[in-house]
């Protein structure tokens, strides 16, 4: 598969598996076998929501990989994101744990999401909101999970967020890891503008303006400078916001940043430094 430049020293660090989405080689059928067993699983939880009346949308996985990239065999993942507005959340844990899923902890409204195992199956990841440190509207939730759709190559047991709003989620989730993951993440940007360039203006409207989604979207077009940015979609950068985009560059041409320098960035981009710096402590905790 043809992918665009990513930047060198991440090229470099992430070699094996940027080698991997190329050209997967002995490893392409194993891969398609693991969105074969992903897309079995999500026809069973698709069953077992519809019996209890409950929309819902996958996120990030197998989802994008079928939706946008040009393979659907070769994005990598490790489990099964799903989307639930709040108001269901009890009733769609009710749901995974009669498909013999189990949690080890007691869910509640707390967290950002909960998370569901089952030997020999993907961990499923239940969301009910976006973030720890940004309270959303229930409405907003309910929007994101009741504007999805199925993935029309595969049928209604595949449910994806509208595009855009897919892209917000993409770019909200590299901020909540402070950036430091491997390029994927800004392939799932690439892709999906490289589809319809027209996304970005209403990916960066999806969330309140506060949210340092246009910063991620930035940052996207650092990592694979193929990401075609229009600027006049994103907002201007102002001074502080412009330095921290430069240490997250440099931070990238040292391979991606450093545990201590993500969480730095992280605080830096927030609207809310001190709930941000309160979060990763009571995760860290945790």
């Amino acid at each position: 598969m043809e992918l665009p430049p990513i930047r060198p020293r991440l090229a470099r660090r992430y070699a094996g598996e940027l080698a991997r989405l190329r050209d997967p080689g002995a490893s392409a059928g194993a891969a398609r076998v693991r969105v074969l067993r992903a897309l079995d699983e999500l026809a069973a939880i698709s069953r077992g929501f519809a019996g209890k009346g409950i929309d819902w949308v996958l996120v990030k996985g197998p989802g994008l990989a079928l939706a946008a990239w040009p393979d659907p065999f070769v994005r990598p993942f490790s489990d099964l994101d799903v989307f639930v507005s709040p108001s269901r959340f009890g009733v769609a844990v009710m749901a995974l744990l009669e498909l013999g899923y189990r949690t080890t902890a007691m869910p509640d409204d707390s967290a950002v999401h909960w998370t569901f195992t089952r030997p020999g199956a993907f961990s499923v990841e239940l969301h009910h909101t976006f973030s720890r440190e940004f309270p959303a509207p229930a409405d907003l939730v309910e929007r994101f999970v009741a504007g999805g759709a199925p993935v029309p190559a595969v049928g209604p047991d595949l449910r994806v967020p509208a595009p855009a709003a897919h892209l917000a989620y993409v770019l909200l989730h590299a901020y909540n890891h402070g950036w430091a993951l491997s390029p994927a993440w800004a392939l799932d940007v690439h892709f999906l503008l490289d589809r319809d360039p027209g996304l970005a203006g209403a990916a960066l409207g999806f969330f309140p303006p506060a949210w340092p989604v246009d910063l991620s979207l930035r940052v996207a077009a650092r990592v694979a400078p193929g990401v075609a940015l229009d600027p006049k979609v994103l907002p201007p950068l102002t001074a502080p916001r412009r330095l921290l985009l430069s240490a997250i560059t440099a931070s990238l041409d040292r391979g991606g940043p450093s545990t201590a320098a993500s969480a730095a960035c992280r605080t830096l981009a927030s609207p809310t430094p001190v709930v941000t710096l309160a979060s990763m402590f009571e995760r860290y905790r945790a």
